[in-house]
């Protein structure tokens, strides 16, 4: 332990935040997207157009379910449940496949996004999967750290 703080507690807390940059992008996207239909395949762009500043695109379906993501992220940072984690890396992951494959009959995206949008979806894997991981490490390094010196 380092710093006052367990390091399942650093995990926790990466999950939070992680999460809450997830909710936040989500909830933009959602409020862009707010004139759309639910599953327009051309999405609400977050960026700025006009200075090729152009980031992700959502649908208030992607946008929801980007926020769906993140609160499950924040509630495994929260409750130390890595089941949450886990179920966002694989929803996220889904995400970032429908992309690649369009799973829409006219071959349109369902979820409004492009490639750039694969890029965020592919981190947020990544961060929960790792994380998910790293607390069942986290906490042997922690009962190891907490178990007082044989006499």
């Amino acid at each position: 332990m380092t710093g006052g703080r367990s390091y399942a507690e650093r995990v926790g807390r990466a999950q939070v935040v992680i999460g809450g940059i997830a909710v936040a992008i989500g909830a933009l996207g959602l409020f862009l997207a707010r004139e759309l239909g639910f599953t327009d395949p051309a999405g609400a762009l977050i960026g700025w157009g006009d200075y090729e500043l152009k980031y992700m695109a959502y649908n208030p379906l992607g946008a929801l379910l980007t926020v769906a993501v993140g609160a499950l992220g924040v509630a495994a940072g929260v409750t130390r449940r890595q089941v949450f984690a886990i179920v966002a890396a694989a929803v996220s992951a889904l995400m970032a496949v429908q992309v690649l494959v369009q799973w829409r009959p006219d071959g349109d995206n369902l979820l409004g996004g492009s490639g750039r949008n694969l890029g965020f979806d592919l981190l947020l894997v990544l961060g929960f999967a790792t994380t998910a991981a790293l607390t069942h490490v986290a906490a042997r390094v922690d009962a190891v750290g907490s178990t007082p010196e044989p006499s």
